[in-house]
């Protein structure tokens, strides 16, 4: 039996009464330390729905909204329809959140709705019908408050979303809707959409600028310490370098910086700090990899991002939708894997491949401009 110091043992013997008596440095406590709110910081994404004021103004985006939404007030006799079209992550939910408080401040009388297009097709559990239960629940609710604005998040998330706006509109008769999608289901579905209920305008939500980067962590560590702490001017930089202004990539990149951080036992915020926690979210290099992908490999990831089976896409429906055949598809989706673009699960005797969750922002970026190019 190896022999223990009694060195050790007192060490190891002190920790555990400091663990008995509470007196442990946690996360929370860390951040405490450093004058942060660590209840901020639990669930970031949501304390940023929560507070405004934590947004970076997206003045174009907002004016284009409240534009239709005076132009409405003025001609009611219609639907309207503007799409908001970003990358996952862009913040098109806060802008949708946004636009409810200001639509609170300006004490309008229209009524307004935002609902989440995800729930559309959940079915009643304790039914064997394939009744979407809850977006039926929504159809009657939208007749009885006489919904005027109705801001409808995730489309994506609806398999059979389609149907579900030519419902809505129905229902309504005249209105204003302000759907929210990703570039490429948007770009995917865009033709269909316009057949059912025609696109009044576009309103794209883009990357920030370094400058619009730096505010948002900004306003995040105002609100998080009361002004009590701050990054040196080259972090927010480095972070937009790493985020390329995605709003959801900086949020995780600096909550994850501040991990970096505790874990290191430092109570300082360096640029190896950021690089440690770009690396560990896989993202340190992904947009190089992402430049790299040649057109077929699009192609593959498209499919897969547009695949509504939350497991992923099996490479037997790859083969049916690209052409090709088992061994050509299997070699793409093999080196795709061990780039660490792609990620794969086995259930059974089957494997189905997703993007690998926290890429998918830069992927769909891609895609975005390689569309825009085409056009």
């Amino acid at each position: 039996m190896t022999r223990i110091s009694a060195r050790k043992f007192e060490a190891f013997e002190k920790a555990y009464e400091r663990g008995l008596k509470g007196k442990i440095e946690t996360f929370d406590v860390w951040l405490q330390s450093l004058g942060l709110d660590p209840v901020l910081f639990e669930s970031l994404q949501d304390s940023i729905l929560q507070n405004p004021e934590l947004t970076v103004d997206r003045e174009k985006e907002l004016e284009a909204i409240a534009e239709f939404i005076g132009f409405y007030e003025r001609q009611p006799n219609q639907i309207y329809h503007l799409p908001l079209i970003g990358v996952l992550g862009s913040g098109k939910t806060q802008l949708f959140h946004l636009v409810a408080k200001l639509l609170e401040k300006l004490k309008t009388e229209l009524t307004w709705q935002i609902v989440d297009a995800s729930t559309f097709s959940e079915i009643d559990e304790e039914s064997e019908t394939e009744e979407k239960q809850a977006f039926y629940q929504l159809l009657d609710e939208l007749r009885k408050k006489h919904t005027q604005i109705l801001l409808v998040d995730s489309c994506d998330e609806d398999k059979n979303i389609i149907e579900s706006l030519r419902q809505i509109a129905k229902t309504l008769k005249k209105g204003l809707i302000i759907t929210s999608w990703t570039s490429h289901y948007w770009n995917h579905l865009r033709d269909s959409i316009e057949e059912t209920i025609p696109v009044s305008k576009e309103v794209f939500v883009g990357p920030l600028s370094s400058e619009d980067t730096s505010d948002l962590i900004g306003a995040i560590l105002q609100k998080a310490s009361k002004g009590k702490f701050r990054l040196t001017p080259e972090l927010p930089k480095k972070i937009h370098s790493y985020s390329k202004g995605i709003p959801g990539v900086t949020v995780n990149l600096l909550v994850t910086t501040l991990r970096q951080a505790f874990v290191q036992g430092s109570d300082r915020i360096t640029v190896e700090t950021v690089d440690n926690a770009a690396e560990t979210l896989g993202i340190k290099g992904i947009d190089e990899k992402v430049a790299k992908l040649a057109d077929h490999q699009l192609v593959i990831v498209r499919h897969i991002l547009l695949e509504n089976d939350k497991r992923g896409m099996s490479p037997s429906k790859l083969v049916e939708l690209l052409g090709k055949d088992k061994a050509t598809v299997s070699y793409h989706l093999t080196s795709l894997t061990s780039e660490r673009l792609l990620a794969f699960e086995k259930v059974g005797r089957y494997s189905f491949y997703y993007i690998r969750p926290g890429i998918e922002p830069f992927i769909q970026l891609r895609i975005a401009q390689e569309s825009e190019f085409l056009a």
